[in-house]
């Protein structure tokens, strides 16, 4: 089945030796173009720690 939309990033051995590193969805900068246009991007948190998938 196809679904609109993207799914969580695989944080394995994204976080260091930290565990448990969890995908979290976090609000990215977006243009005032689009003022009610909140996209979503992906990060990988661990602890109060966020790192790039």
């Amino acid at each position: 089945m196809n679904r609109a939309g993207s799914r969580p990033p695989s944080c394995v051995h994204k976080c260091g030796a930290c565990v448990p590193c969890l995908a979290i969805q976090v609000p990215t900068i977006t243009s005032q173009q689009f003022p009610n246009y909140e996209p979503e991007g992906w990060k990988c948190q661990c602890g109060s720690s966020v790192f790039n998938p």
